[in-house]
């Protein structure tokens, strides 16, 4: 069976948006890092790679979040206009470390 090429490309463009790791302005987020005036302050360069290195780590896990963290987490990471895939990533490992606390059971001293 073959496939055409322009078939497998169009159904990439038919995937949900939440199926894919979304296309954030990392650059505007990195350009207002930088004009802070602190000491210890990140380069434009270094920014842009801690947010290329966390994009490619997000294309590796993307599918093991669940719809919901997924959604929450971009509309956390992109707020205020300066969207950040470093944000991203931290947000979508705390919500699964979270989800994966609550199924833990306590054994131990209970309360009278």
């Amino acid at each position: 069976m073959n496939i055409s090429p322009s078939l497998l490309l169009g159904a990439q463009l038919l995937m949900p948006v939440s199926e894919q790791v979304p296309a954030l302005n990392v650059a505007a987020s990195c350009k207002a890092a930088t004009a802070i005036a602190i000491a210890d302050a990140q380069s434009y360069d270094a920014c842009m790679k801690d947010e290329t290195s966390a994009r490619e780590q997000l294309a590796q896990t993307w599918q093991s979040f669940s719809l919901p963290e997924r959604t929450n987490c971009i509309a956390e990471a992109s707020i205020g206009g300066a969207a950040s895939y470093v944000d991203l990533l931290v947000c979508l490992q705390m919500a699964r470390d979270a989800a994966a606390a609550e199924k833990v059971q306590l054994k131990g001293a209970r309360k009278k």
